[in-house]
């Protein structure tokens, strides 16, 4: 009886562990997965979005779940076998997630949408329109907006990265004989 309640007690440590290590690495995670699995060389800016963020909390959420429900639970007899599928749900979060991104190169723009098994690359000059919008005047939020040759969209808002490779992304626009129209 004492060694199963030090067993569940463990569970109850991982959980509380979990619970006050997560708003740290949901702010640090996103960010370094995407520079380990999608650095390039070629890559200026290497852009996550806020989507990303709150996928991974939802996957953390998930780990401190399944730890809570193991230690809540204890005296049922499946308990973890109920305990892996919010684990194991977890785990495919984590996944998916980490393949998210966006690239803005100095030759092309990569992006993977979320929960998305396909990869886009196109060249600076495969840029049918692009935008550059104001979304909130408030908080003077801009985003922008390109649409490729093939129809496909990447909406991107701009962050302190993006705002940093505005001049740049200029140039290359006016290289791939782009227009960039500013909405205001």
């Amino acid at each position: 009886m004492h060694v199963a309640s030090e067993r569940r007690r463990w569970f109850l440590s991982i959980g509380i562990a979990l619970l006050m290590l997560s708003p740290i690495l949901v702010l640090l995670l996103p960010r370094t997965v995407a520079n380990v699995v999608h650095h390039s060389s070629s890559n200026m800016v290497l852009y996550v979005t806020t989507a990303t963020y709150i996928w991974y909390a939802a996957a953390f959420l998930l780990l401190v779940g399944s730890s809570f429900l193991v230690y809540f639970f204890w005296e049922w007899k499946f308990v973890l076998l109920l305990g892996c599928l919010p684990l194991l749900l977890s785990v495919v979060l984590f996944v998916f997630v980490s393949r998210h991104y966006i690239a803005i190169g100095y030759d092309e723009i990569s992006y993977q949408h979320l929960f998305s098994t396909k990869e886009h690359n196109y060249r600076w000059d495969e840029i049918e329109e692009a935008s550059y919008e104001q979304i909130s005047a408030s908080d003077n939020r801009w985003q922008y907006q390109f649409t490729f040759n093939d129809g496909e969209k990447l909406v991107v808002a701009e962050n302190g990265y993006i705002a940093e490779i505005q001049a740049w992304m200029s140039d290359q626009f006016k290289k791939a004989n782009v227009e960039l129209v500013i909405i205001k």
